[in-house]
């Protein structure tokens, strides 16, 4: 089976946290009709759609607040560093003192829609 579909099925590949097994949690919690943790902070609800989009989406969720987390691991002022691809980039601490277990973040909040397109026509468009 493919581990995107493992993901997705709710077969964890490992205890550790990885980029695939955060997307499955935010797909998980994205496609629910209604969610609303105030604790986190975040709500959504699905809406009507319009008729004449009805073919090419299966659900629209309203995203009233969703919080985001930005931590700051380290820099560099002089390479592109991606933070989804291991690269061998030099990274400067964001702090001298390497015993220091903690780093500067923000917490943001946000709003938007949600498109969850319909699968068929995704799938009749790809052939």
């Amino acid at each position: 089976m493919p581990k995107l579909e493992q993901l997705l099925l709710g077969n964890e590949l490992s205890a550790e946290p990885t980029f695939e097994s955060i997307r499955k949690q935010e797909w998980n919690t994205l496609i629910q009709p209604y969610f609303n943790d105030t604790a986190i902070r975040y709500k959504s609800e699905s809406v009507d759609i319009y008729p004449a989009l009805q073919p090419y989406f299966s659900a629209i969720n309203r995203v009233d607040s969703v919080p985001e987390v930005q931590v700051l691991k380290g820099f560099s002022r002089i390479d592109y560093i991606d933070r989804f691809e291991e690269s061998d980039v030099h990274i400067n601490r964001v702090t001298q003192y390497p015993k220091n277990n903690w780093l500067p973040a923000v917490r943001n909040y946000g709003e938007g829609i949600f498109f969850v397109f319909d699968a068929q026509k995704l799938h009749k468009w790809e052939q």
